[in-house]
């Protein structure tokens, strides 16, 4: 039975899924309670241990694989990805450090199903989860290299007497990146114990009370966003975004048009840690990272539409001995800028402005005159502008106003 067991493991791995990561998701502002937690329900909640069972493995209770500059291990209860860093200064001996560790005593993966919807006004989306079920116990039943610097990892998740079979493989794809795909077959689910498909996974793995977080895009609240459950999708950002009265009054009276705290344009589902880790995912779907445990961080990807019977998330793992070498090895996953064009370099500020063409030239000319260099305008009114019981708003038919 353990050799069928690994044989469907492997079969699985075939099966991949590659999702391109987005700038730019279906709009949220969440409605109420939703809104202000960011929290997916799946990854809400105790875990029982998990359990690990014999199988094909070469040591059938641990094993270890060095994936060029990682180690990953796996004993009985907890899954470990180690580095070998840079020499620190005034050392010449690299460090061997843990990167990144499961809960001891909880599964490293969840699968779940969640009642998901996202209505939608005027670019505010109003996201509201209700859990139904939550898988409670993983299994490690096999394991095996691809290659030198890939290991495969498949065994077992299970709730309420179904076992849905999952795989996640891990590949240093350079040094200080360890790229990740987990996936869950869904295929033939769900059972008459669960009653409805899964659609939700999400990765749990272990943090420090003290551990500061960094990034998730752009964010006008929180430097640190340790205790924080962060919903990685773009909205409207809402006028006042958390400040009071105003904010209240503007979601109770037009529809979420305040915001809250975590409204962005911009959301990046990737982080940088005081340890000097870093964490993204590459899926394009809902996601919440979950900060708000003292000794865990939750990753969930909400996947309504799963490809080819299976739900995946991926993304990678980084390590480095400085948050600048971090960012460093993210640009290469997400590019980098180009320098300035020499016009704007050169040139002076590029200066905001509205208020129609007399306005601004009004505004340039005294500019000019106190001899500030000036390289560019930005003129956000330039489609011209509507007035209505919110205010003044832009006509966004993108066509140029002659006013």
């Amino acid at each position: 039975m353990h050799y069928a067991l690994a044989l469907q493991g492997l079969q699985l791995a075939i099966v991949w899924v590659t999702m391109r990561s987005a700038q730019t998701v279906l709009a949220c502002t969440v409605c109420m309670i939703a809104m202000i937690t960011g929290e997916l329900p799946c990854i809400r909640g105790s875990a029982p241990t998990p359990r690990s069972s014999t199988s094909d493995m070469p040591d059938r209770a641990s094993f270890r694989a060095v994936l060029g500059s990682f180690i990953v291990g796996w004993t009985a209860d907890r899954l470990t990805f180690s580095a070998l860093l840079s020499p620190p200064a005034l050392s010449h001996t690299p460090a061997r450090s843990l990167v990144w560790s499961s809960v001891p005593g909880q599964p490293f993966l969840r699968v779940a199903s969640v009642n998901f919807s996202a209505p939608e006004y005027q670019g505010v989306f109003f996201v509201s989860t209700d859990q139904r079920w939550s898988s409670e116990t993983l299994s490690v039943d096999y394991w095996r290299q691809p290659s030198d610097n890939s290991v495969l990892i498949a065994g077992q998740l299970g709730v309420g007497g179904a076992m849905f079979n999952y795989s996640l493989l891990l590949s240093e794809t350079g040094a200080g990146t360890l790229h990740f795909n987990a996936s869950v077959a869904i295929a033939g689910r769900p059972t008459p114990t669960l009653l409805s498909q899964p659609n939700c996974l999400s990765l749990v793995f272990a943090s420090e009370p003290t551990e500061a977080i960094f990034g998730m895009g752009s964010s006008y609240t929180d430097l640190n966003l340790k205790g924080r459950a962060v919903p990685v999708i773009t909205s409207e950002q809402g006028v006042g975004r958390g400040l009071q009265p105003v904010t209240l009054a503007l979601n109770t009276f037009e529809h979420g048009a305040g915001g809250n705290w975590h409204t962005t344009y911009t959301p990046i589902p990737h982080y940088v840690s005081s340890r000097n880790v870093s964490f993204y995912l590459t899926n394009s779907e809902y996601s919440v990272f979950n900060f708000t445990e003292a000794d865990a961080t939750a990753v969930s990807v909400m996947d309504l539409l799963p490809a080819a019977g299976h739900i995946s998330a991926a993304g990678a793992v980084l390590a480095a001995s400085s948050p600048l070498d971090l960012i460093e090895l993210y640009a290469n996953y997400s590019g980098r800028m180009p320098p300035l064009p020499e016009w704007m370099a050169a040139n002076g500020a590029i200066v905001g402005m509205e208020g129609g063409t007399a306005s601004i030239r009004t505004k340039v000319a005294q500019l000019q005159a106190a001899q500030v260099p000036v390289a560019g305008l930005w003129v956000q009114d330039w489609t011209g502008v509507r007035q209505d019981s919110f205010g003044k708003r832009l006509l966004w038919n993108w066509e140029v106003d002659e006013q």
